[in-house]
């Protein structure tokens, strides 16, 4: 069984297509400031909480992570790391206490706006290098769910 943690969890995305597709897996626990809406769709889970307070996560074999778009939206304040989308770099961080205990999680999976790689190719490259030192083959695309049975056009770097 596959064992995820969701950072940023939002209203658990990866957790209900991990289910749409059929994969056993369990949340060990997600972050998330304010977990309400989380827990009214898929129940009570562990919320280890803002993840700027967090000091370590135990070990999982998928971390998803969909860190604050804001400060490379197009729509947004585009102050790339300085502004809320930054605290990619908590993400960052407990990358490197995983690696530390040599507990690399064996997936990683990420979801943002593609003006992160179009609109900040330095911040975006920082990202795959980061990820790549850590022993990660990276592969990324941008998706459309207009092309997935979604009835909107909203295109998302994954």
């Amino acid at each position: 069984m596959l064992k995820v943690i969701e950072l940023f969890a939002g209203i658990g995305a990866p957790r209900k297509a991990l289910q749409n597709i059929g994969i056993e897996h369990e949340v060990l626990g997600i972050s998330e400031i304010d977990s309400s809406m989380y827990n009214s769709i898929h129940g009570k889970t562990l919320n280890f909480g803002n993840i700027v307070l967090i000091k370590e996560l135990p070990y999982c074999d998928l971390i998803h992570f969909s860190s604050p778009c804001t400060s490379f939206s197009n729509c947004g304040k585009k102050d790339g790391l300085s502004g809320e989308s930054g605290l990619i770099k908590e993400v960052y961080r407990l990358f490197d206490v995983y690696k530390q205990k040599d507990i690399l999680p064996k997936y990683f999976t990420f979801e943002n706006v593609p003006a992160l790689m179009e609109k900040f190719p330095t911040v975006f490259q920082e990202f795959l290098d980061f990820f790549d030192k850590k022993g990660y083959n990276i592969y990324y695309s941008v998706l459309n769910a207009l092309y997935y049975n979604c009835p909107q056009k909203r295109e998302r770097l994954f």
